[in-house]
């Protein structure tokens, strides 16, 4: 999604919103954006992520660094491309480069597991276990702050784990996953450059 079709910016820092807007300006890699008046203060040169909205709701993620803050304007310069972010109807899959370590949870009891594939509607597990169709587990992934639900939808062919969905993930949880989906798509997205740079 590009600027031109954004009708609406926020602003976060410390995973929290702190400014939306829908008044601004850009040019180059330079948005000027109308916040109104807060009492919130952050110093020049902040790193912050921007969530863009256009009228059909779908979002697209940037980060950014505060360049001036003050008398209800903020500019600050993009650090990166604005990437599209999945909903629940289109979910974007990319596999977890490494794997995540996580816990799962059958019955009270804790296994040792990894994460090999994720979206915002679920993941996959490496686990060798059995584990009934429709089972609902419990899932820790300490490098997400998740701690959640997750339900067994399918066994992969060769037994080597199982592709879960999540029973209910709250917004901070989503939010996590979502920011890691922006992280993985840059880093893919620099390696086929480099890749055609060096063709």
């Amino acid at each position: 999604m590009n600027l031109n079709r954004m009708n609406k910016i926020e602003l976060l820092f410390n995973d929290r919103v702190f400014a939306k807007t829908f008044v601004f300006d850009f040019y180059d890699d330079i948005i000027e954006m109308n916040i109104g008046n807060h009492d919130m203060k952050i110093d020049s040169e902040r790193k912050i992520t921007l969530w863009g909205y256009d009228i059909s709701g779908n979002r697209a993620m940037a980060h950014a660094v505060i360049q001036s803050f003050k008398e209800g304007k903020a500019i600050v310069k993009l650090t990166s491309d604005f990437v599209d972010l999945p909903d629940r109807r289109r979910a974007l899959k990319l596999s977890a480069i490494p794997v995540m370590p996580a816990t799962l949870i059958v019955q009270n009891v804790s296994y040792d597991t990894e994460i090999k594939d994720i979206s915002i509607t679920g993941v996959f597990i490496i686990y060798e276990g059995e584990l009934v169709f429709g089972r609902k587990c419990g899932i820790l992934i300490p490098s997400l702050h998740i701690d959640t639900e997750i339900r067994v939808v399918r066994r992969q062919d060769d037994n080597s784990g199982y592709g879960c969905e999540f029973v209910k993930l709250n917004q901070k949880e989503e939010e996590e996953i979502l920011q890691y989906l922006f992280k993985r798509q840059l880093e893919e997205r620099e390696l086929m450059n480099r890749r055609k740079n060096n063709l």
